[in-house]
C-alpha cells in the first residue's frame, strides 16, 4: 500500500485462535492504566478545547528542511536516535498526502510532535513524542488536538490510535478517544 496499516488482531475469535493457538479470553471492557489500547474518534465536536501553554505554538511542518528537524525529533524520543523515520526519504509522505507531521516549538527548538497518517480518511494518530525537558505541561495533548482538528477537517471519517504505556491512554481519552479494544 505504500504505507503503514495497523491491523487490529484481538477483533475476531477465529484470527485470534490461529495466531495464539488458544481460545480467546472472555473480553472486559474494563482496561487498566498501562494497557495497551486501541482508540478511535470519530467526530471533532467529541474533542474539547486544549490550551496551549503561554510561549509555545504548534504548526504543521510543510516543507523537507521542517520534516527532518521533525523526523530527528521523532528519532531520538521514540527509536534513541535509530533513524526509523528517513529524514529525506520519508518526506514523500507528506508531499503525496498521506502524513500530516505537527511540532509543538518553544521559540525555534521542538519541544513535541505528532502526525497523521490519513488512507483516504481513514486516518491514525502516530509518532506522538514530547522532549523530556518539556514533559506534564500539556504540549502533546495541544500537537494532538492540533493535528486532530486539521484532519477532521480535511475529511477524514475516523482516527485510530494504539495507546502503550502508563497514562496514554487517559492523554488520548481526554482528547475525546474512545478504548473500542485492547492487547490481550
Amino acid at each position: 500500500m505504500g504505507m503503514p496499516v495497523w491491523w487490529d488482531l484481538q477483533t475476531s475469535d477465529a484470527l485470534f485462535s490461529q495466531i495464539h493457538g488458544k481460545p480467546r479470553p472472555s473480553a472486559s471492557s474494563v482496561f487498566a492504566d498501562g494497557d495497551e489500547l486501541y482508540m478511535a474518534i470519530t467526530n471533532v465536536c467529541e474533542m474539547p478545547a486544549v490550551t496551549l501553554p503561554t510561549g509555545f505554538t504548534v504548526e504543521k511542518i510543510r516543507d523537507a528542511a521542517g520534516f527532518a528537524a521533525w523526523a530527528t525529533t521523532a528519532n531520538r524520543i521514540m527509536f534513541s536516535g535509530y533513524p526509523d523515520v528517513h529524514p529525506i526519504h520519508h518526506y514523500g509522505w507528506c508531499e503525496n498526502g498521506n502524513m500530516h507531521c505537527y511540532a509543538c516549538y518553544d521559540g525555534e527548538t521542538i519541544a513535541a510532535i505528532a502526525s497523521v497518517l490519513d488512507n483516504d480518511g481513514i486516518c491514525s494518530l502516530e509518532f506522538v513524542a514530547t522532549e523530556a525537558a518539556y514533559r506534564r505541561r500539556g504540549l502533546a495533548k495541544a500537537v494532538c488536538a492540533a493535528a486532530v482538528r486539521e484532519a477532521f477537517a480535511c475529511g477524514a471519517r475516523i482516527i485510530t490510535l494504539r495507546a502503550i504505556g502508563k497514562g496514554t491512554g487517559a492523554l488520548y481519552a481526554a482528547l475525546g478517544f474512545t478504548a473500542y479494544n485492547h492487547a490481550l
